[in-house]
C-alpha cells in the first residue's frame, strides 16, 4: 500500500491505524528511509536491509552485499506475517526490495510523491490531502434562502 501526502498528516495516521490493527501480524517493522538517504533522496538499501535484519533475526551476521542482505531478510521473514512501514519512500525500488513474508503480510510506504511504477505492479495507492477531522461535527450552515 502506498500512502502519499503531507508527512505531518500521513505518518501519524498510518501509525495510529497500525497500532489498532497490530494483532494481525507476527512481526512489526518500521523504518524512516530519510535516515538512509543522501541529498538526492537516493536510499542506501544495503543499510536499511542490515538494520531490518538486526531487528528481525536478532543476529549480528550480515552479508556484505546488498543482494545478500535482501535475500537473508526475505529468508528470515518468509514464514512470518510481517507489517513493514517504510516512511518517506522516494522510489519504488526501495519499497520493492523488501517485498516478502507469508500471505497476509503488508508493506505500507508513505511518500510525498506518487510511486506510480510500484502502484501499477502490485500496490494500492491512497492519497491523503488534509488532516482528518477530529473535533465535534461542524455546526449546520443555513441555506442561502434561510434566515439564521
Amino acid at each position: 500500500m502506498v500512502v502519499h501526502g503531507s508527512a505531518e498528516v500521513v505518518i501519524p495516521l498510518v501509525d495510529s491505524w497500525t497500532a489498532k490493527q497490530e494483532h494481525r501480524w507476527d512481526t512489526h517493522l518500521r523504518s524512516d528511509l530519510n535516515a538512509y538517504s543522501d541529498r538526492r533522496h537516493v536510499v542506501d538499501i544495503r543499510d536499511v536491509a542490515a538494520d531490518l535484519l538486526a531487528v528481525v533475526s536478532g543476529w549480528r551476521y550480515r552479508p556484505r552485499t546488498t543482494g545478500g542482505r535482501i535475500w537473508w531478510y526475505r529468508t528470515v521473514v518468509q514464514r512470518r506475517k510481517v507489517l513493514l512501514r517504510l516512511h518517506n519512500a522516494h522510489s519504488a525500488q526501495a519499497v520493492r526490495a523488501f517485498a516478502g513474508g507469508a500471505p497476509g503480510s503488508l508493506i505500507i510506504a508513505t511518500t510525498r510523491t506518487r510511486l506510480l511504477w510500484l502502484v501499477s505492479e502490485t500496490a494500492v495507492q491512497v492519497a491523503i490531502t488534509s488532516a482528518p477531522h477530529t473535533g465535534p461535527p461542524p455546526a449546520a450552515v443555513p441555506d442561502a434562502g434561510q434566515r439564521p
